[in-house]
């Protein structure tokens, strides 16, 4: 499979927005339950709403990428080796710093009141192997298990190659079948990137979903998120795993198609829309602790109610991505070669 410079581009712009969705899931406040509209518009938006679609989105693409050019299964381990650099060495320093930025903010003054973990607690286990099991397999910093999860389907990938070559389609349902009960796991959505890179085009995907289809799909997208946000009633709950597993699928099809019945082939993001989409990773890996402070923080200065929880949550994820991004840049421009280190390469 050849992805295009068109196709590349939707691909940086569609990991943009799924990292906002992202931080749409985290900046949900738990003093909402208080506050029934606000509530609504986290549930409608957020991890069984609009937001669902996010993380498979992510797998999605992974898979799509690292089975790219793969020919025979000799051909994978120099991308084995490769995410070696741009998964498993970033998801070793950002555990770290995670524990590390919680330490100094538990110690700093007017800052501890806004800190909920205890990390040195956690870290004072009786045995060494149980604090490297909470630093490395919970993980610590508790959003890298996206990176935990994507590193192990990495290197289990010749498996799931040689199933893929030889059965294709009953891989990915065998999968969701045996995979789809638990919430959050990826390898559905990673193979899925797999077989459409192995046996189709990004061209063929695009005429097989016709715009009735995209349309049909996106009405049962957004008829999810009221069902999420208890508007709709539905025999099956929204936290249903493999509820999600099918609703999440409708939202990939209505983001992929969405994208291009929106921009044209010939379409030029801005500059600086391509600029902010190469420091997604980074707005990843670095959105946790920082992110819980900025939430206490504003909901310190606007308070509690209906009106101040919904701008916050709305609000507060758009923050989060430009302060990231501003650190980034300035990270990358003193000290590019870390910075690399730190994102990969990316």
């Amino acid at each position: 499979m050849v992805i295009s410079s068109y196709n590349s581009q939707k691909i940086k712009a569609l990991n943009f927005i799924a990292i906002l969705f992202v931080l749409l899931i985290h900046s949900n406040f738990s003093e909402s339950v208080d506050y029934p509209k606000a509530m609504s518009v986290q549930l409608f938006l957020g991890t069984s709403g609009m937001s669902l679609a996010a993380v498979p989105l992510f797998y999605f693409i992974s898979g799509l990428l690292f089975f790219k050019g793969i020919v025979q299964t000799r051909d994978l381990l120099p991308k084995i080796i490769k995410r070696t650099k741009t998964l498993l060495i970033p998801y070793i320093i950002w555990n770290l710093f995670f524990v590390g930025w919680y330490v100094v903010l538990a110690y700093t003054p007017g800052v501890s009141q806004f800190v909920n973990s205890d990390m040195m607690g956690n870290l004072q286990c009786s045995h060494p192997f149980d604090t490297l099991s909470f630093l490395f397999i919970s993980p610590a910093g508790f959003h890298l298990w996206f990176l935990r999860d994507l590193t192990i389907y990495v290197f289990t990938s010749p498996l799931l190659y040689w199933s893929i070559k030889r059965t294709s389609w009953i891989t990915y349902v065998v999968l969701l079948v045996v995979f789809g009960q638990y919430l959050g796991c990826g390898i559905t959505y990673f193979a899925l990137g797999g077989i459409i890179s192995q046996k189709y085009s990004l061209e063929q995907l695009q005429s097989w979903i016709s715009e009735p289809v995209v349309m049909c799909c996106a009405c049962i997208y957004l008829m999810g998120c009221f069902i999420a946000a208890n508007i709709l009633p539905f025999p099956v709950s929204s936290m249903n795993p493999y509820y999600q597993q099918v609703m999440s699928l409708f939202g990939i099809i209505s983001i992929w198609r969405g994208y291009e019945l929106v921009l044209s082939v010939d379409y030029k993001f801005p500059s600086w829309f391509t600029s902010a989409t190469s420091y997604t990773f980074f707005v990843y890996l670095f959105h946790e602790p920082a992110f819980n402070v900025i939430k206490k923080l504003s909901l310190q200065v606007l308070g509690c109610s209906d009106m101040s929880l919904i701008i916050l949550y709305l609000l507060n994820p758009i923050f989060m991505i430009m302060i990231a991004i501003l650190i980034g840049m300035t990270f990358k421009k003193i000290l590019p070669k870390t910075y690399s280190v730190c994102v990969g390469g990316r």
